[in-house]
């Protein structure tokens, strides 16, 4: 099963205060812009959503139904768009790239550690979990400080160092440098939806 992942720029405090907050402008205005819709792709017999229930109910703060947290998380990426974040897709997304980036910055001493986002959404924005382990599909974020930091410290590795890693690491690593790169020009968090 493939997965991808898409990292946006976007202020996660704006992001958080959105959800409850009975915004009718916005709902309206993220409906009434449909090519900027984001979907998974899920079994066609699972019950869905449309796009603005489940927008409607996160931006009142509920109610929520449990058998719809994927669709709580769709309308939060929706949410990702319309606050304008850049984005970064990822189409060769796996679970081992956490830790695999980890493991580089271990090799490399540096004092960074790259946390497990993949099942921090959508139970920290306060929406349902996604317990059905037929679909998989979450999120989080990374803090502008977080990213700052990791940039500093990446600035200070020796060169000499930093060739000895395999390449194909490496290139992971560098992606991910790339990202906490932007974000610190933004001035902005990465926000991170991944799924089918």
């Amino acid at each position: 099963m493939d997965y991808s992942m898409r990292m946006y720029l976007v202020d996660h405090d704006v992001l958080t205060a959105t959800i409850g907050s009975k915004d009718a402008a916005l709902f309206n205005a993220i409906v009434a812009a449909p090519t900027n819709r984001r979907r998974f792709n899920l079994d066609e017999d699972r019950e869905r959503l449309s796009i603005s229930q489940a927008l409607r109910a996160v931006i009142d703060g509920g109610p929520f139904d449990e058998e719809h947290s994927i669709d709580y998380l769709e309308a939060v990426e929706n949410l990702c768009v319309h606050l304008g974040g850049e984005c970064f897709a990822d189409p060769t997304f796996n679970f081992d790239w956490t830790s695999a980036v980890n493991h580089a910055f271990d090799e490399l001493g540096l004092g960074i550690e790259m946390y497990d986002i993949e099942r921090r959404y959508p139970g920290v924005l306060g929406l349902p979990e996604i317990d059905d382990w037929d679909v998989l599909a979450g999120g989080g974020y990374w803090s502008n400080e977080d990213c700052v930091f990791t940039v500093a410290q990446w600035d200070t590795c020796d060169p000499a160092v930093v060739g000895t890693i395999d390449p194909e690491l490496l290139k992971d690593v560098e992606q991910y440098i790339w990202r906490t790169g932007r974000a610190k020009e933004a001035g902005r968090d990465i926000v991170a939806i991944w799924g089918e």
